[in-house]
């Protein structure tokens, strides 16, 4: 029998072993699984998610405070009745109001306006900060899978050869010491496996703490890469939207604090005098007003002024950290994603030259030590690759943080 032959039934047979290891683990992890993507994870903070309503308290006390501003005084109702002795006596109803006609009312109404429009926006921002926290648990969920699945299938491939170099060994075809240089390889990445399934178990876990409603047979699917937004001339974030109507409110209530003058209180009512045998009756009106001699606000408006001054100085810091981070998340996402996109063709080619090397070994062209070199490449490359598009999805949740808005697919607005 030539040798020509011998080294091609050799070939094939460990590219059809190689391709049925890898089949048969994909399909044994994949069986019966629930597939889930990441916009189908995150589609579940609507606005009735417990995550959700508990970020709604700050809105809450805002509208509380708008509806407050706009209401007008309640009027008082005094009743009085006098008998200075058992021949007379006086009584008297009175009606009291204090109309709203001095200016406070209208600027209380804008300032509680503004800091409820303050309080939507961040609510805005706290949504979007839950987003990208929903966002790294799946992904984190998605790399563990893929991570897992990696190395079950050069544990299941390396596992196999092992077993075939054994009973090669025991008929005296292959040397004992390239079986048992084997065996250490297997035995070193079991403990890798080991390690990723731990790492797996604990990503499940912080799945299911944020959607338990997910089945248990849920798995993931490793977000693709979204398209680089162009660049824009500013950002507006809602934190840095919130903070402008901050600004605006303690401006209006230092306008409020200026006005001293109250408009004073007017009261109606009517007066029964009974003296002897004669009643006396009548309509009352006066007015009450308070004069600003001592209290002129004067606490309220340094207070107020001091708020509004710190206010805008933290508005300026805020605006130009906010697009200085959105041009670092930008650029860093527009390298990382280059760099994803340059080793895709590498990481492709990985399976085709795990399933070579292990032709050469078997055909007798290459060494223990090669091959073993080879299948350790491969499958760092593969894990690295990996962690690279786990960094660009994190630069993307970044990017997508800094701007202030959801970026999804295709969304280059």
């Amino acid at each position: 029998m030539s040798k020509k032959p011998t080294l091609s039934r050799c070939r094939v047979l460990a590219c059809v072993c190689a391709i049925t290891v890898a089949s048969s683990v994909d399909a044994s992890w994949g069986q019966g699984a629930v597939v889930v993507t990441e916009e189908e994870f995150v589609a579940a903070l609507g606005a009735s998610h417990p995550a959700v309503v508990a970020l709604g308290g700050q809105v809450a006390h805002a509208e509380g405070e708008r509806r407050r501003a706009g209401l007008w005084d309640n009027p008082t109702l005094e009743y009085e009745y006098e008998a200075p002795s058992s021949a007379s006596d006086q009584t008297t109803l009175k009606l009291g109001w204090r109309p709203p006609f001095d200016g406070r009312r209208g600027l209380a109404v804008q300032a509680s306006e503004a800091k409820l429009e303050s309080a939507r926006r961040r609510l805005q921002w706290a949504q979007l900060q839950l987003r990208q926290e929903f966002r790294a648990t799946y992904v984190a969920w998605a790399v563990a899978t893929r991570r897992r699945a990696l190395v079950a299938e050069h544990f299941a491939s390396l596992d196999s050869l092992k077993r075939r170099l054994d009973v090669r060994a025991q008929r005296g075809e292959e040397s004992t010491l390239a079986a048992r240089r084997l065996g250490l390889a297997v035995s070193e990445v079991r403990g890798a496996l080991a390690r990723a399934e731990v790492d797996l178990a604990k990503a499940r876990g912080d799945v299911y703490a944020a959607r338990e409603d997910l089945p248990a047979e849920a798995s993931p699917v490793l977000p693709e890469l979204p398209p680089v937004p162009p660049m824009a001339r500013e950002t507006e974030r809602p934190d840095v939207l919130a903070l402008r109507h901050d600004v605006e409110a303690a401006q209006l209530r230092r306008r409020v604090a200026g006005r001293i003058i109250e408009f004073p209180t007017l009261a109606f009512g009517w007066t029964r005098v009974s003296e002897a045998d004669e009643t006396f009756e009548g309509p009352f009106i006066g007015a009450s007003w308070d004069l600003p001699f001592f209290d002129r606000n004067q606490g309220d408006r340094v207070e107020l002024t001091d708020e509004t001054r710190v206010r805008r100085a933290q508005l300026a810091t805020l605006e130009i950290r906010a697009n200085q981070r959105w041009k670092s998340a930008h650029a860093s996402y527009v390298a990382l994603r280059a760099s994803v996109l340059d080793v895709a063709d590498v990481v492709d080619d990985a399976p085709a030259v795990a399933a070579a090397a292990r032709a050469s070994f078997l055909a007798g062209e290459s060494s223990m030590t090669d091959l073993l070199e080879t299948l350790r490449s491969v499958l760092d490359s593969q894990l690295a690759a990996l962690e690279l598009s786990a960094q660009a999805l994190a630069a993307h949740r970044e990017l997508e943080l800094s701007m202030g808005r959801t970026l999804t697919q295709g969304d280059t607005r």
